[in-house]
């Protein structure tokens, strides 16, 4: 339970300022997958990843948003002026920032990975 949390956490830092990544989203997802598979089967009880080994850009930091955060809500978190969509419903929202721009993202509905 504890690594879903931690995965939740990482994976709502993904906006851009030109459209959302479905390859670093499908990834995203089969990582998070495996490696929720594989907290089951250790006696340790959680696994950990380097998210930057499904990233194919440069990034510093990222966020996570949660459902129904505006672009208005996005830029003032971030300081950052973004105009994206808001988050839709039932999704969380991973956005990546480099040298003070939104260089991808991705939403993801969440439940997928409950």
């Amino acid at each position: 339970m504890k690594i879903l949390k931690i995965l939740m956490i990482v994976s709502i830092a993904m906006v851009a300022c030109s459209k959302s990544d479905d390859k670093f989203g499908s990834q995203f997802k089969k990582l998070i997958k495996s490696h929720s598979d594989l907290t089951k089967k250790t006696a340790k009880g959680y696994s950990t990843f380097r998210l930057s080994s499904i990233t194919d850009f440069k990034w510093e930091k990222f966020y996570v948003f949660d459902e129904f955060l505006t672009d208005k809500n996005i830029s003032d978190i971030i300081g950052i002026e973004w105009s994206g969509r808001t988050v839709p419903s039932g999704n969380k929202r991973l956005l990546f920032i480099n040298k003070g721009e939104v260089t991808r993202y991705v939403d993801w509905k969440w439940i997928l990975f409950l």
